[in-house]
């Protein structure tokens, strides 16, 4: 402590508080008199502090014990903030070391504006299965164990005065609430672990996307004062009242009238409003995002300011998109990724080894082990420094069912002596397996205010054959980092395009209808899509295909392309498939300063096919003429110019007309890309045939002349 003031007197003030020995042995063993103290009948020796010490030291026990409420093994210390309220409170039942001490005291010095952040998470029915192309965890095993690391990063890198809330939905939607308070403390947050552990309990059948976060955005209008934040995690489409709609200029959540897979949620709906005036960032993400309602995710994110990021393989991304998610949500501190990496623990290996850089400018670091749970594993790792030193890990590493962690203040104390920290770390990995591999997740962040590490999302509708600039900075002390030793881009992207898989997946209307017992489904088409991707899972045939192909570029090896332009490190991304594409991008970098710079960001893309192209089109036309006319049934499948499907699911894009007048036509989805137009008899005309002209995404595919009667 008296080293720490000599450092930091002038703008962090220190007292030492004598609760129990009297006021002259006190102030001998401060002035570094060694002392005999007698505690219930026991001689304790405690040498005195060398050279004394130079901050305030105040003799009160009726004082201080009147005021400190708790169990706690003294010594305890108490970290105060400018605005006169405890911030931390330590234990001291081991001692700290002085740069663990500093780390916890910078903690406050640090400390940014406290935010509210609400986890809404979604626990239908299909959350109960495994993602696609997986037989391991079902997805919502995975968003429990996302959500735990979640909850730790958030212990460890938020601020005594931020608030965290779990909000659930499915048929209904309902919010955890502890002490009459749905917004939890950070130090009453075991609370929300609870909560968590209970996802499982009471699981529906639907998905009501608008109920659950209208219920969040209640909870935080209500209950936070600050920068508010929901992270909405779902892998299905919204088909329960209200619903987040689409509204012209604005997003709602109101009754729109659409299929209901059961009864309406009890949650009101909220016509007129703008979800904007909830003041409230929202970033989303897609599990399996296969179905339509990816647009609506994105729309969503970008309507409110936050980011959507999307996975169709979330047992190797789900815990760094939220981990990231989060690290937006207190960017105005500093923790970030510097790695992310996934990898085997062989049955026949001992050990498994992964390393990462840390740069000079951190202070503080977290290490995460994670694995699944139906692989009857047991994880654990061993940190060794930069020059070789094991780290004694006692007290530090956090061991829980599926993942393991550890916090390390910079530098490291170890044996009286300061280890160096900047390098190359080493982390060891073994475990306990039951007979075969282990899948493991190695993830590591820090805190750093001198260096930044930002993506600039992409904000607009793709199609195949635009090209994605993916744009990063790094900047040290706000000064831009141009001498990029390494990128490395982990691209995953559709294997088969999502629209040529339902056209080669043969099932009838009458099945999907039998399949969602549901009147009303018949008239939504999206929801038959959704249950015929359903029913694609299922099938081993197809399951591969909808799991995402992965592929690894890197600057070093000139697979990746990239540019350098005025700070701004440019990736140019040709995108020649339609579907979600998610790059996992990790940068390094070297400088006299810092040392060794590693971040690692993850952005997700929704690619469309692209505008229709009426020559590569597909149209067959069945006129129907005699005396009882019934004018012509015309078969429509509509192609880009790479020949790639613009279906299923535009039934509502395409239009006709009649000499230049509206025609009300009939239009089947067929889910398999192939639209059924029915175009209806006219009455008597003085044409024997009548000019009609059908339209898609304002482009004519179509035209021609149909019998008159």
């Amino acid at each position: 402590m008296e080293n720490l003031w000599q450092m930091y007197g002038g703008s962090i003030h220190f007292v030492i508080v004598n609760t129990r020995e009297t006021a002259s042995n006190f102030e001998n063993w401060l002035d570094g008199q060694d002392q005999i103290w007698t505690y219930n009948g026991t001689d304790y020796n405690i040498p005195g502090l060398v050279g004394g010490v130079t901050f305030p030291a105040l003799h009160g026990p009726s004082i201080i014990w009147n005021y400190l409420s708790g169990s706690y093994s003294w010594p305890v210390i108490y970290i105060i903030g400018a605005d006169s309220r405890v911030k931390s409170i330590h234990d001291q039942g081991t001692l700290y070391t002085e740069s663990e001490l500093k780390g916890h005291i910078l903690d406050v010095v640090y400390q940014r504006s406290p935010v509210s952040v609400d986890l809404v998470a979604d626990v239908s029915s299909s959350m109960l299965s495994p993602p696609s192309g997986s037989s391991g965890d079902n997805k919502l095993t995975l968003l429990q164990q996302a959500l735990n690391i979640v909850l730790d990063v958030i212990v460890t890198h938020g601020q005594s005065d931020d608030t965290v809330g779990l909000t659930r939905f499915s048929d209904n939607a309902s919010d955890l609430q502890f002490a009459g308070k749905k917004l939890i403390a950070m130090n009453q947050i075991s609370h929300v672990r609870d909560g968590i552990t209970a996802l499982t309990q009471n699981t529906g059948t639907c998905t009501a996307i608008g109920a659950g976060l209208q219920t969040a955005f209640d909870t935080l209008v209500a209950e936070a004062t600050h920068d508010r934040f929901a992270i909405l995690c779902t892998d299905g489409m919204q088909n329960i009242e209200p619903k987040v709609t689409n509204a012209g200029s604005q997003m709602e959540i109101r009754n729109s009238g659409g299929w209901l897979c059961g009864p309406a949620s009890s949650v009101p709906e909220k016509p007129g409003i703008d979800i904007t005036t909830y003041d409230t960032r929202v970033h989303t993400i897609g599990i399996g995002a296969t179905a339509n309602y990816e647009s609506l995710l994105q729309d969503l994110a970008d309507h409110t300011g936050g980011f959507y990021r999307g996975t169709n393989d979330p047992q190797n991304d789900l815990d760094l998109i939220y981990t990231v998610s989060l690290c937006n949500c207190l960017a105005k501190g500093s923790p970030a990724v510097v790695c992310h990496r996934n990898g085997i623990l062989h049955a026949k290996q001992c050990q498994a080894v992964e390393t990462f850089p840390v740069n000079r400018t951190a202070r503080k670091m977290s290490v995460l082990l994670s694995w699944q749970n139906g692989q009857n594993t047991n994880l654990t790792f061993w940190l060794h420094a930069p020059d070789g030193t094991l780290l004694k890990l006692d007290g530090k590493l956090k061991v829980f069912e599926n993942y393991c962690m550890a916090t390390i203040y910079l530098p490291v104390q170890q044996h009286e002596k300061e280890l160096p920290f900047v390098g190359q770390w080493t982390m060891v990995i073994r475990g306990e397996m039951e007979g075969g591999n282990a899948d493991y997740h190695a993830m590591v962040i820090v805190e750093d205010r001198e260096v930044k590490y930002t993506v600039d999302y992409p904000r607009k509708t793709y199609a195949v054959g635009d090209i994605l600039p993916l744009r990063m900075k790094v900047k040290e002390s706000k000064k831009p980092v141009t001498r990029i030793a390494e990128i490395v881009m982990e691209q995953a992207e559709p294997r088969v395009p999502v629209a040529e898989i339902l056209a080669n997946y043969k099932v009838s209307l009458y099945e999907l209808h039998r399949s969602m017992m549901c009147e009303r489904v018949s008239e939504h088409t999206e929801a038959l899509i959704h249950e015929k991707l359903q029913a694609l899972e299922k099938n081993p045939k197809y399951r591969e295909l909808l799991s995402p192909a992965r592929k690894t570029f890197a600057l070093s090896n000139g697979s990746l392309e990239c540019r350098i332009n005025e700070g701004e490190i440019i990736i140019p991304i040709a995108l020649k498939q339609p579907g979600l594409h998610s790059f996992k991008l990790t940068v390094q970098c070297e400088t006299p300063e810092s040392g060794p710079i590693c971040r690692t960001e993850i952005v997700s893309v929704l690619v469309g096919a692209g505008p229709v192209d009426p020559k590569k089109s597909f149209i067959n036309l069945s006129s129907i003429s005699g005396k009882k006319a019934m004018g012509a049934i015309l078969y429509l499948t509509p192609k880009t110019a790479e020949g790639k499907l613009l279906g299923p699911g535009l039934a509502g894009e395409i239009k006709a007309t009649r000499e230049s007048k509206s025609l009300a036509i009939k239009v089947t989805d067929h889910l398999d890309g192939t639209y059924q137009i029915e175009i209806p008899a006219f009455k008597k005309t003085a044409k024997r045939k009548t000019p009609v002209t059908v339209r898609l995404q304002a482009k004519t595919v179509w035209k021609g002349e149909v019998n008159g009667p």
